[in-house]
């Protein structure tokens, strides 16, 4: 003889609804999380719309300023400096090739902080060829001197015939050594 078959009704309506709680679970959470993304989404292209329109208007106001002091003759380039930018425009390939060859010759610890090509905007044509490297190198504990390092740069950049075309000489202006943790050596080289 066999039990007798026996639904618990309770306990199926139970399961049921918690299988229909945790569908509407899901479906609301997927409801929040795409109106939340869309919420973002919307409130960065007011950002971004925001920034368009403040740079649009700074960029109309300079040049109104530059429309109206060019109305009243406040610059003029000259033919010296038409053919010194003219010039400079014509060797971009050249810079970008020797700013390439920079950071392969740079020492892996070293960083660079500046570059100018004439720091101090005198009219001479050696002072215009100057390129002035600032960069500084941390210390290794135990490892070869810093200013070796330093010297090795420069006459990395020295012997490099695609960086050292159109300079005659490189020197190291100035280094200094900098305590911290680590401690640091502060350089500038002057290519001319």
């Amino acid at each position: 003889m066999h039990a007798p078959f026996t639904v618990n009704f309770r306990r199926e309506v139970f399961r049921r609804e918690r299988e229909h709680s945790r569908r509407r679970l899901f479906q609301l959470g997927g409801w929040v999380t795409y109106f939340g993304l869309m919420t973002l989404l919307i409130g960065l292209y007011d950002l971004n719309c925001q920034w368009v329109t403040d740079r649009a208007r700074t960029v109309e106001g300079q040049v109104d300023r530059m429309r109206k002091s060019a109305a009243a003759g406040a610059w003029q380039a000259s033919a010296s400096q038409v053919q010194e930018i003219e010039r400079q425009r014509a060797r971009a390939g050249m810079w970008r090739a020797r700013l390439e060859r920079l950071s392969i010759l740079m020492p892996p610890q070293a960083v660079l902080t500046s570059i100018v090509v004439n720091p101090d905007n005198l009219p001479g044509v050696a002072e215009q060829n100057l390129f002035a490297i600032t960069g500084s190198l941390k210390v290794r504990p135990g490892g070869a001197s810093s200013m070796s390092e330093v010297v090795g740069f420069v006459s990395r950049l020295k012997s490099d015939s695609l960086f050292a075309r159109g300079f005659t000489s490189f020197r190291l202006a100035s280094s200094e050594m900098v305590e911290g943790t680590p401690p640091i050596v502060r350089f500038v080289v002057e290519c001319r």
